[in-house]
C-alpha cells in the first residue's frame, strides 16, 4: 500500500494516482471509488446525499454532481469511460429508530447506482447498508479497497 495518503471529506472528491485515498466516518454517506486499471488512475467521492435538486452551496455533496465532476476529471486525465469500474461503500442506517434516517443511506446507494448505470460504469464491489459506519482506504497502485466497519470485520475488496 502506498505511503502517500489523501483524506477526502464530505462533499469532496479527488482524482489521483500512486496514493491511497481515504474516506473515514461513512455513515449514511457513500464513498464512490472509480478506477482505470490500465492507467492506475482513480478517484473517490465522499457523497452525502443523492440528488442536488438545485442546491448549490457545495454541489459535490450530492451524488449526481460529484460523480459527474469526478468522471469528467478522470476523462480529462486520459481514462476511457468504458475502462472504468466502480466500488461503492457506506449508505448505513445509522439511527434505526428514526424512519427517515434509515432511508437516507438506502436512497444514497440507489442514487449512486442509478448514476453509475447511466454512465455504463460497472460496480465490481460494494459494501453498503447495515447499521454501522465504515471507513475506506482506496489504493490507486492496485485498485484494492480496505474497508473497516465499526463493530465489524476489516475486509479487502
Amino acid at each position: 500500500m502506498s505511503e502517500n495518503k489523501l483524506t477526502i471529506g464530505i462533499g469532496e472528491f479527488v482524482v489521483s494516482s500512486s496514493c491511497v485515498l481515504e474516506a473515514v466516518g461513512l455513515g449514511s454517506c457513500v464513498a464512490v471509488c472509480l478506477y482505470d486499471k490500465g492507467k492506475k488512475l482513480g478517484g473517490i467521492a465522499h457523497i452525502m446525499l443523492g440528488k442536488s435538486e438545485g442546491f448549490d452551496v457545495n454541489p459535490m455533496r450530492f451524488a449526481d454532481k460529484a460523480i459527474d465532476a469526478m468522471l469528467k476529471e478522470l476523462l480529462k486525465k486520459g481514462c476511457k469511460q468504458n475502462n472504468l469500474t466502480a466500488k461503492i461503500f457506506g449508505g448505513a442506517s445509522m439511527f434505526s429508530n428514526i424512519k427517515t434516517s434509515m432511508e437516507i443511506g438506502n436512497n444514497n446507494v440507489n442514487a449512486v447506482k442509478a448514476i453509475l448505470k447511466k454512465y455504463g460504469i460497472k460496480i465490481i464491489a460494494e459494501d453498503t447498508g447495515g447499521t454501522h459506519g465504515r471507513s475506506v482506504w482506496f489504493d490507486l497502485d492496485n485498485g484494492k479497497v480496505v474497508v473497516s466497519k465499526v463493530y465489524g470485520p476489516t475486509i479487502e475488496v
